[in-house]
């Protein structure tokens, strides 16, 4: 199975204790995932508004006992939609900060 998902790393049994875990069955929002996205369920009631699905999704992460978990593995995985109380964008803005930081610490030694 893992060679099913080969960009996929690492221990997923954090999962079991997120705070989104069975959020879609349950209210049949999908807030993490946009509707564009392959990789998301395309039914249920939906959420009108970009601002509005990300301010209810980080809603949810911000109780979540993973959250830093769950961000770590979007990271590491390139992983799409919204992970850890971040966006797709908000991802890419904290690794590129980390890549910076890390490049001025190797320049100043």
């Amino acid at each position: 199975m893992k060679d099913d998902f080969p960009i996929l790393s690492g221990d997923i049994s954090w999962q079991e204790k997120a705070a989104c875990l069975g959020y879609y069955h349950k209210t049949g929002e999908d807030l993490f995932f946009p509707p564009d996205n392959p990789g998301g369920p395309k039914q249920g009631i939906g959420i009108k508004g970009e601002a509005v699905r990300i301010r209810k999704a980080r809603q949810v992460c911000l109780s979540c006992p993973v959250r830093l978990r769950c961000l770590e593995f979007a990271i590491v995985n390139g992983c799409s939609g919204f992970w850890g109380g971040t966006t797709d964008g908000e991802r890419k803005k904290i690794v590129r900060e980390q890549a910076a930081r890390e490049q001025g610490s190797e320049e100043a030694a």
